[in-house]
């Protein structure tokens, strides 16, 4: 998967599903799954909403800056960075499970 660098218009936001743009143009849908605070950043947890190949199938970890009213993702590269983030997400979500 490539980076993603785009500021996200909020009508784009809709159902869970957004659409990012890559660098080459490449429009992609994916699902919101979680938005996680990490050591004093924000991290969104996505799934591809459409996977083409196994590789694309599982959580991807996007940055999130904000820029006045829109929001900036960026995909996490570091891939100690986003392992922590998502073994936060997973714990998160396993504990909201254990209380219902």
């Amino acid at each position: 998967m490539s980076e993603k660098d785009e500021q996200i218009p909020e009508e784009e936001y809709e159902d869970g599903v957004l659409e990012l743009v890559d660098e080459d143009g490449k429009t992609e849908k994916f699902y919101h799954l979680a938005t996680i605070e990490y050591k004093g950043s924000h991290y969104g947890i996505f799934e591809l909403a459409e996977p083409q190949t196994e590789e694309d199938e599982g959580g991807f970890v996007f940055s999130i800056e904000e820029d006045g009213d829109d929001f900036i993702l960026n995909e996490v590269e570091d891939d100690e960075l986003a392992d922590a983030v998502f073994d936060l997400y997973l714990q998160q979500a396993e504990e909201a499970d254990d209380e219902e």
